[in-house]
């Protein structure tokens, strides 16, 4: 598997530019060149301390369309709680403390420069419009609806495979 890399720059806070290195290599995301997370089916593990030894996992509850609603620590408690538009914009959103970014269907939210787009690999997704930034690969098979429109415009009933 080719390594994905993504470079965010810069995150301003009091004046102070920081650059942070995102590198995705599977299921195994680096910051700044150390292991910050995996990925998992079930939700994500993160790594901190000293030769990141200590590992805390986070588990997702579901529904029935793949979207992450609850994010729950390894004891059980609430970190994150999304609620979601039919396609997929955010209205409900928990604050305090840290988010992860995999939301609607599962996918990143790259909140990068405000646009908010929804990465599914090779295209990205707006929620807002409900469209594709990319003709889907699949256009020939469905001619009948536009190669940028979300799940056939039926957001509640189907998703859009990656």
């Amino acid at each position: 598997m080719i390594p994905m890399t993504r470079v965010i720059t810069p995150l301003a806070t009091d004046n102070i530019l920081a650059t942070i290195k995102t590198d995705y290599c599977g299921k195994v995301v680096y910051e700044n060149g150390a292991v910050s997370k995996i990925l998992t089916e079930e939700g994500y593990i993160t790594l901190s301390g000293a030769n990141l030894m200590i590992s805390t996992y986070h588990y997702y509850l579901k529904d029935h369309q793949g979207n992450n609603r609850v994010v729950l620590s390894q004891s059980g408690a609430v970190e994150q709680v999304n609620h979601y538009y039919p396609f997929g914009g955010l209205f409900g959103e928990s604050i305090g403390g840290a988010t992860q970014p995999y939301k609607y269907n599962g996918k990143e939210l790259d909140r990068m420069h405000g646009l908010d787009l929804f990465d599914y690999g090779a295209r990205h997704y707006d929620a807002a419009l409900g469209r594709w930034f990319a003709v889907d690969p699949m256009a020939e098979r469905y001619y009948s609806i536009s190669p940028y429109v979300y799940a056939a415009n039926n957001p509640m009933h189907l998703i859009d495979i990656d």
